[in-house]
């Protein structure tokens, strides 16, 4: 439960990592990488999945070895 107002922040693998599209296709932006699988966003999608109950502050790029990330900040509205 997060109150109005309140920050909500996390990440998701970036459409810039190196890992994209490589690897099984499963299914739009989703890969098999070495049994795993692992869904990459754009900056589109973020702002797609996320307008009705928050408003994105900022989405940063970032590199967490090995993975390329959108760092995402956003207020619950």
């Amino acid at each position: 439960m997060l109150k109005n107002n309140g920050l909500l922040y996390f990440s998701v693998r970036s459409d810039k990592d190196a890992q994209y599209n490589k690897g099984k296709r499963i299914d739009n932006n989703i890969y098999e990488i070495n049994g795993f699988q692992i869904r990459f966003f754009t900056k589109s999608q973020i702002k797609f999945f996320l307008p009705d109950h928050f408003e994105i502050n900022k989405i940063i790029e970032d590199y967490e070895e090995p993975a390329s990330l959108y760092l995402v900040f956003c207020y619950k509205k």
